[in-house]
């Protein structure tokens, strides 16, 4: 029997916000089925969704 636990990366998270619907919607079945998220995977998105935000804000 294999115990092995699926580990989603930074782009599994980021994929949950893409405006392309297909990979939206496969990473959210993908992480409604289950897995482990680390917390460097957790400061990483953290990261890029704040810097993404802060560089969106100064190109205008």
């Amino acid at each position: 029997m294999n115990n092995a636990k699926v580990f989603f990366g930074t782009n599994v998270l980021l994929y949950l916000l893409s405006a392309d619907n297909r990979k939206a919607d496969k990473a959210e079945a993908l992480v409604a089925a289950g897995g482990v998220i680390s917390v460097q995977v957790l400061n990483e998105f953290a990261f890029l969704i704040v810097y993404r935000y802060l560089a969106g804000r100064h190109c205008h």
